[in-house]
């Protein structure tokens, strides 16, 4: 019976010291920070308003509405918001696998090119024929 009973204490011994171990490593996991996916595109120009906030162009003719806002819905519509307080609506995609911005505003389509989006800052070129372009700097202003 003594025999039988110094087994088990080496048994015991053993299952506490791999739970031990076991719990020291999950409190190490759960202490380091894991890594995360960026937020895509789509999700990054969601739900956010953006104001216009400088722009460039290559012509003195192509002005852009400094103060304007856009907000963009993840359900494809977009609403924007003039300096004056005008308000129209449209459609939005990104097309060229995710690297343009394709706005539709009533019969008008314009597509731009995305030169930087965070969940700060979008950055857009859009061409305008035959030879000019508009850059637009937009900040995030609500989310």
């Amino acid at each position: 019976m003594h025999a039988a009973n110094s087994q088990k204490t080496p048994l015991r011994f053993t299952a506490f010291a791999w739970l031990v171990l076991l719990s020291i490593g999950l409190c190490q996991a759960c202490r380091e920070p894991q890594a995360t996916q960026p937020p895509t595109r789509p999700i990054l120009l969601a739900d956010t308003t953006w104001q216009l906030v400088s722009f460039t162009s290559s012509s003195p003719e192509i002005t852009a509405d400094v103060g304007s806002r856009m907000r963009f819905n993840l359900n494809g519509t977009v609403r924007f918001t003039a300096s004056n307080g005008d308000t129209s609506s449209g459609t939005w995609r990104l097309i060229s696998g995710g690297n343009e911005l394709e706005i539709t505003k009533g019969t008008q389509t314009t597509v731009s090119e995305i030169l930087e989006l965070t969940d700060i800052r979008l950055r857009l070129r859009q061409r305008i024929p035959p030879s000019g372009t508009l850059e637009t700097n937009y900040a995030a202003v609500a989310r």
